[in-house]
């Protein structure tokens, strides 16, 4: 139970942190990126998740229910990880994590929000387009940004 409320109060407190750092902080957490970026980013991601066309066979809710079950217990395991790398044996708090860390298991929690009435709202192609070119900006706008930390002029 102690426990239990360590990795809750790791997860309020680091939360901001953790959700910046999933897409927004290069390298070793000293290259930022703009946070109007990764604001917008996080936005796309939960547009494109609701939006998405392609057919989902079997996401009923108890089939959503399983995978955020699932998606929590990997959130446990990722915290209980860095208590054991991280935090020392008499501190009452869990050693923060990085957001990246997260990455491998946020298809899972896009993946609740799969909408398959909304999938004749935008064409495919609409938000394929729509994507791409979200990818190119983010990624203009992040050279710049990248060139500057590693090669200073």
């Amino acid at each position: 139970i102690d426990y239990l409320g360590m990795v809750w109060r790791n997860l309020t407190a680091y939360l901001p942190f953790y959700l910046h750092s999933f897409v927004g902080i290069l390298g070793c957490l000293d290259t930022p990126l703009p946070i109007a970026l990764v604001v917008i980013y996080g936005m796309t991601l939960l547009v494109v998740a609701v939006l998405d066309g392609k057919q989902v066979a079997g996401l009923s809710g108890k089939a959503k229910l399983l995978i955020l079950a699932m998606a929590l217990i990997c959130v446990l395991l990722i915290i209980t990880s860095q208590y054991f790398i991280w935090t020392l044996e008499t501190s009452p708090e869990i050693g923060t994590g990085q957001g990246r860390y997260f990455i491998p298991i946020a298809p899972l929690f896009l993946l609740i929000l799969h909408n398959n009435r909304l999938k004749d709202w935008i064409s495919p192609y609409t938000l394929n387009i729509f994507t791409s070119g979200f990818a190119v900006c983010t990624l203009i706008i992040s050279l710049p940004i990248i060139i500057l930390r590693y090669y200073r002029i």
